[in-house]
């Protein structure tokens, strides 16, 4: 008569089956791991954009704090790079009213530069009583320019309280450039308006004048050297902000000779002045300051 197994044996022989289909489960029969039983993968996330800005303001007070009635200030290039600052992974221009906005390709480390151009410097940093919203991140002295480093967790999206308070002379001296040069020969700083051809008695031209230069887009006014070349006869030239009505003045007098006259002239809302001449000449006009009031 065969002999029963007793409890304990029976549970024993259980535990020692199922061990063995478990192992069965995690291990083929030529050794490559399987999915365990039961296990439930690890869910992958592809990593996200994140967007980061807000603003470059003008410190008019120097408080270090954005006031209600303090401007943005355009045509200021920001960056975004890398942990170790040796790449820049993207670029912007801040707009009209200050605001810019660059991506980093997902969380971690990174660093945003404003840079500057001449003549301007930053306000404190972090000087509006904690408030992230108003104060500016810009480093002023050590790392000029840089903020400190950003982490930035991998659920992150958007960060939009990134912001440089700058301060700008009300006047700002550049070094001369050659916004216009009508004649066949004639260049300017960056191709636009040269070798246009002589200005026709009684005619008008537009000159874009900010973003060209070193006139930032936050500049109302400028100063020019308007030169009459060569023109036909005895005349006036008017230059005045195109979003106006021309005024009834002059701004340079002709006679048969070249003569020059340099000017501040305000422009219009979208950077523009307008070259009014009474007759034929060619005209070259040469910018070296720039107001920012």
């Amino acid at each position: 008569m065969q002999g029963k197994l007793s409890n304990g044996a029976l549970v024993a022989v259980l535990v020692l089956a199922f061990t063995l289909f478990v192992a069965g489960l995690t291990h083929s029969t030529d050794g490559e791991n399987v999915i365990t039983a039961g296990a439930t993968p690890t869910p992958t996330r592809t990593p996200t954009p994140v967007n980061l800005g807000n603003k470059v303001w003008r410190d008019v007070d120097g408080d270090g704090a954005q006031g209600a009635n303090e401007p943005g200030m355009g045509g200021i290039t920001v960056q975004l790079w890398n942990s170790t600052k040796s790449q820049v992974l993207f670029t912007d221009i801040s707009d009209a009213n200050g605001a810019y906005a660059v991506i980093a390709p997902r969380g971690g480390t990174y660093f945003i530069r404003w840079v500057l151009p001449g003549g301007m410097k930053f306000t404190g940093k972090d000087k509006a009583n904690g408030d992230d919203l108003l104060d500016s991140d810009a480093n002023p002295t050590t790392n000029v320019g840089f903020t400190d480093a950003l982490v930035i967790a991998d659920n992150v999206i958007s960060m939009t309280s990134i912001d440089a308070g700058v301060i700008a002379p009300s006047y700002l001296a550049l070094t001369p450039a050659r916004l216009m040069d009508t004649r066949a020969s004639g260049v300017t700083i960056d191709g636009l308006s040269q070798a246009i051809g002589q200005r026709a008695a009684n005619s008008s031209t537009t000159l874009q004048v900010t973003g060209r230069g070193g006139v930032g887009e936050g500049a109302n006014a400028v100063t020019l050297n308007v030169v009459a070349v060569a023109p036909a006869g005895p005349g006036a030239i008017t230059v005045w902000p195109c979003d106006e009505a021309r005024p009834n003045a002059s701004s340079l007098n002709t006679s048969t000779v070249t003569i020059a006259n340099e000017l501040t002239v305000k422009l219009s809302a979208t950077g523009t002045v307008c070259i009014f001449t009474t007759v034929a000449t060619h005209i070259i006009a040469d910018v070296s300051g720039a107001h920012v009031d």
